[in-house]
């Protein structure tokens, strides 16, 4: 069971102003100036998308992400992990359900007051005559009864009528199951989560599929789980040659070896070459090539002693021609 805290703040395309969320709905209404704000699930969806849940879920308790999102709706943003509450709230419905994976339980919403709504009144310069206006906050644009002119509040007394509620932090359990989580990464996991998983799945169906992220990173640490031939397979073809070139030391079957063993890079031939395997299948060749541990280790240390050697023969070559 996870928890996690969800906190939203929009801002009003009417009047500028910053609007709470204090629950989770498809509109929320300004309370300074009375406007409707559509949010639909796919505008949820996109505040909160499933790249966001999973590197909050990969956080300690009491800690998360803030951040400002500028498009269709300006909007501040913030999602925690916390300690799974006590309490139930009331169950999800559609619109929850449809951006929050696993949830079961909402906590700590509160329904925003209704718009417009009546409070004591109070007295207000007409701003054209000057004359004593009574204003209960119902209206934004009151008429003047001396002058018929129209007056516009000023923020200060509608804020003061019609207080700007607090954002609201909402608190969501979830039970997100082991497929769940792992359909999560495979579609919307950066390099890391999925190295992470290449490294502790057991479902060969996974595996497969990670076989096909281009990132070698995941694809090395697949290289230890490959004890199917399927998978093997996948690997060998793949376009990285570090992955190849340590597939090349695996336990494997004779063809992928002997594929291997023709690759168009020298080390992964080497190492094909140098498996036990292959050796005992081309004995004549074995006898002429001697064992090695790590028959490209010097590939990235000499790559880099030769450009060194460029380099100072290229100075010394502008030296000499300076000095006549």
């Amino acid at each position: 069971m996870e928890s996690f805290q969800l906190s939203l703040s929009l801002r009003c395309s009417g009047c500028q102003h910053p609007v709470p969320v204090q629950r989770i709905e498809a509109f929320v209404t300004c309370q300074a100036c009375g406007e409707r704000i559509s949010m639909p699930l796919s505008r949820w969806q996109g505040l909160f998308e499933p790249g966001l849940w999973l590197e909050v879920l990969a956080m300690e308790p009491g800690t998360g992400r803030s951040m400002q999102v500028w498009g269709s709706v300006n909007a501040s943003v913030s999602l925690c992990r916390v300690d799974v509450p006590e309490e139930r709230g009331r169950a999800p419905d559609e619109l929850v359900s449809g951006f929050v994976p696993g949830v079961v339980s909402v906590l700590g919403e509160e329904a925003a007051e209704p718009m417009p709504q009546a409070r004591e009144p109070v007295f207000f310069a007409c701003l054209s005559c000057g004359g004593g206006l009574k204003v209960d906050g119902s209206e934004r644009m009151v008429g003047c009864q001396h002058c018929e002119a129209s007056c516009y509040l000023p923020d200060g007394l509608w804020r003061e009528l019609n207080p700007v509620p607090r954002v609201r932090d909402i608190a969501l359990v979830c039970e997100i199951p082991e497929h769940q989580r792992v359909a999560l990464i495979l579609e919307h996991g950066d390099e890391e989560q999925k190295a992470q998983l290449a490294s502790s799945c057991q479902d060969p169906v996974v595996l497969e599929r990670l076989a096909e992220v281009d990132d070698e990173d995941v694809q090395l640490a697949l290289v230890g789980r490959a004890d199917e031939r399927r998978l093997q397979l996948l690997l060998a073809l793949s376009e990285r040659w570090k992955v190849r070139r340590a597939l090349a030391w695996r336990e494997l079957d004779l063809d992928i070896l002997e594929k291997l063993a023709e690759d168009g890079d020298g080390d992964v031939r080497e190492a094909a070459r140098q498996n036990n395997a292959w050796r005992a299948a081309h004995p004549v060749v074995a006898l002429a090539t001697p064992p090695a541990e790590s028959p490209s280790m010097w590939r990235e240390p000499l790559l880099a002693l030769l450009l060194v050697l460029v380099c100072v023969g290229v100075f010394l070559g502008i030296g000499l021609a300076l000095s006549r």
